[in-house]
């Protein structure tokens, strides 16, 4: 399919590597949040517009446990919120969710078991949220794979429009010191092989996951998959070459994160290595937006 994807407007997120994106509702004004995440300092960036200005928010977390602390290197990877205002955040290192609760402070970690859990880097990557306390994630590279995680004495659900956490609910957190654990896990099919890695999820306005892919450097939109299948197809695909973000010379920019919002709009983020660039994006999707309600 014929590229379409344009930059609509360029912002500085102040993250070294802004990793994951996603959103939560704000519970005190009701208004949906941008969410950022970075890998290295332990800070989370709730961001409202007003107009096409970008007014962002950065919140210290408090009462983190000490093993996630930023001396520790936090290693967060991906972020998703709820309707509650809820917070939850991937760490690769050791492979856990970091719950905050609505009013950001920590709430609970919880272990995500899964057959790459002892993987110190390469590991999960992404993260979306799914009914009845289950979760999806990617593992980024060797190998590709998806991953439904979900609390003990649970089977596998898949994915797809009826699995996914609606706008207007809330994500059943889980027990502290319990964990949750892989119920199913999918492979590419022959039409998404092409995609080297997968960085970060989203779902378009069809209920359709989106994968963004920093070493394709391309979006793909991925069917449905049921929990006895075994693969992953692709329905279309769109190349996002950094060079459309940023035509900086010097080291590329790896695309990182993807958000797709009826309200907020679509967003990409990159990680790169000059602190003045930009490193958020809105852009213009070919894909349909996500209905509002």
């Amino acid at each position: 399919m014929k590229a379409a994807i344009e930059v609509e407007q360029a912002y500085r997120v102040d993250l070294r590597e802004v990793s994951g994106l996603g959103w939560r509702r704000d519970p005190a004004t009701g208004r949906p949040d941008l969410l950022a995440v970075g890998d290295s300092n332990g800070t989370l960036v709730t961001a409202r517009f007003g107009g096409a200005e970008l007014r962002p928010t950065y919140t210290g977390v408090r009462g983190l446990p000490r093993h996630l602390t930023p001396h520790s290197g936090v290693e967060w990877e991906a972020v998703a919120g709820d309707a509650a205002g809820r917070v939850l955040i991937v760490r690769e290192s050791g492979s856990g969710l970091v719950v905050l609760a609505p009013d950001l402070t920590f709430e609970v970690d919880v272990a995500l078991r899964h057959d790459w859990s002892s993987a110190e880097h390469l590991g999960l990557e992404s993260l979306l949220l799914l009914r009845s306390g289950h979760l999806l994630c990617a593992k980024q590279e060797h190998p590709v794979v998806l991953v439904e995680f979900a609390p003990k004495g649970h089977r596998a659900h898949g994915f797809g429009p009826e699995q996914l956490l609606g706008l207007e609910e809330s994500f059943d957190v889980p027990d502290t010191g319990s964990a949750l654990r892989q119920v199913a896990v999918w492979e590419l099919g022959s039409d998404v092989e092409g995609l080297a890695s997968i960085n970060d999820l989203a779902v378009d306005g069809d209920g359709k996951l989106m994968a963004v892919s920093s070493r394709s450097e391309r979006v793909a939109r991925l069917e449905p998959a049921g929990p006895g299948a075994d693969r992953v197809e692709a329905s279309a695909s769109w190349a996002l070459a950094v060079t459309q973000l940023d035509r900086r010379e010097g080291p590329r920019p790896r695309t990182e994160g993807l958000l797709i919002h009826p309200q907020l709009g679509s967003f990409v983020s990159v990680d790169t290595h000059d602190q003045r660039a930009d490193n958020l994006y809105r852009i213009t999707p070919p894909w349909a937006p996500p209905a509002a309600g």
